[in-house]
């Protein structure tokens, strides 16, 4: 702080448009810990669609981390259907909106994705 006071930019990754309790932001001192802060509650909206995250079962999807996903996928059994999720997402894996045409393929020749009909 400088005169009491301190400005700069932040920047927030992951969304959060929780219904009256977004994101908020703590300021705190180290050595006076009853002296902290709290801002008002605000959103954090997704950027635009940048990238397609694919989500298998036993996995679980994860903004802001390293490959958007938790979780290790789980073994499927040969000739049985399984669901598969795929989510328009930014950046930081948080999913947008986009109305983009899916195409699942696969380069290993024992698969062959099927949409299952609806």
């Amino acid at each position: 702080m400088s005169s009491g006071g301190w400005s700069g930019d932040i920047t927030c990754f992951r969304k959060d448009e929780t219904v009256d309790r977004g994101a908020v932001l703590y300021a705190w001192l180290a050595d006076q810990p009853g002296k902290d802060g709290t801002s008002s509650y605000f959103n954090v909206r997704a950027n635009s669609f940048k990238r397609l995250l694919v989500v298998l079962p036993g996995q679980t999807p994860a903004p802001v981390t390293e490959t958007g996903l938790t979780g290790t996928p789980a073994s499927q059994i040969s000739s049985q259907p399984f669901a598969v999720n795929i989510y328009a997402t930014d950046n930081w894996w948080n999913q947008t909106s986009s109305d983009h045409r899916v195409r699942l393929t696969t380069p290993t020749p024992q698969a062959s994705p099927r949409p299952r009909p609806r």
